[in-house]
């Protein structure tokens, strides 16, 4: 069974000025109909942020994004990066996120399993989780409140190696 996500419970909760940044960002129509982001975040402008950059010899960046209410992001592969630490900042009682399994291997390659088992990503408010975003995964929000979330990115890294460096991290503060 390949690993999904990995939740980093050794860290902070997020600073306040970053869940208030983030519930009062302005957000843009990134992909019709309904993917919504803002690409100003404080967080930035971390400790962390940047040690992260030097540690990985790479330009990190983070955005929020938002799931408007009652609404659901497909099923999907992120093209752009094999990880992502994900800080749920405003969530919903309702608001999932997905990653699919086939229960059976498809005896011809070229049949798709119609029957899945359905593993749920188990957030904690304001604490980050790794997602691995190179399985499949949707984002529903079956609720009448949007859904919020701080992604960062560290481009060209693996899902093992995020997890592998992150989870030896012990931080007091962002």
């Amino acid at each position: 069974m390949p690993n999904y996500f990995y939740k980093l419970l050794q860290f902070p909760t997020l600073p306040e000025f970053i869940v208030k940044e983030a519930i009062g960002a302005e957000y843009n129509l990134t992909l019709k109909p309904n993917l919504y982001k803002c690409d100003t975040s404080s967080f930035n402008q971390t400790n962390f942020f940047k040690s992260t950059q030097q540690h990985f010899g790479r330009t990190c960046f983070t955005r929020y994004y938002l799931t408007h209410p009652n609404s659901y992001y497909g099923w999907h592969i992120d093209s752009k990066r094999q990880f992502a630490m994900n800080w749920v900042v405003k969530d919903t009682p309702c608001s999932f996120c997905f990653f699919k399994e086939p229960i059976v291997e498809a005896i011809n390659p070229d049949f798709h399993p119609l029957f899945h088992n359905l593993i749920q990503v188990d957030y904690d408010l304001y604490k980050p989780t790794i997602i691995n975003t190179s399985s499949e995964h949707c984002v529903i929000n079956n609720y009448n409140d949007r859904r919020i979330i701080l992604t960062m990115t560290v481009p060209d890294v693996s899902f093992e190696e995020g997890v592998e460096y992150f989870s030896k991290l012990h931080l007091d503060s962002y």
